[in-house]
């Protein structure tokens, strides 16, 4: 039998409806929350069994939630950062091979299309030449 009737002002103080469907954000607010509550309901709640080691393994683990929530947007930020490197480091390389299309079409302009042709780039997503617009 519960220490409070479900659906007591005393049962909704602890704020632990519906768990599974909160946010980490609200998730780690229950946590406290529910070890607060806890705390001022002890005398009423330790004939049913809680402990004080109930109550502070609650608040160990709502740290290290909350540590691990920190870890994963830290490591979030960073993958975003090693992204953006890794797109700069290739726009520098395409330049150079710009560069590179454009000397080996300046050389071979004038005396061997099929070389030339070897130097083009287009500039479409296939690789091949767009269609002309009517």
């Amino acid at each position: 039998m519960l220490v409070f009737p479900e659906g007591s002002s005393n049962y909704k103080k602890f704020g632990a409806e519906l768990l599974s469907q909160q946010l980490d954000s609200d998730l780690l607010i229950t946590a406290k929350r529910v070890a607060r509550v806890a705390n001022e309901f002890f005398t009423d709640l330790a004939p049913k069994g809680l402990t004080q080691e109930m109550l502070n393994t609650i608040t160990d683990l709502r740290a290290a939630f909350e540590d691990l929530i920190v870890d994963v947007k830290l490591k979030i930020a960073e993958r975003d950062t090693h992204q953006q490197e890794r797109v700069e480091k290739a726009n520098t390389i395409y330049e150079m091979l710009v560069k590179f299309a454009v000397t080996g079409q300046n050389i071979w302009t004038n005396q061997d299309v099929a070389k030339y042709n070897d130097y083009v780039i287009y500039n479409t997503i296939s690789g091949n030449e767009e269609p002309p617009k009517l």
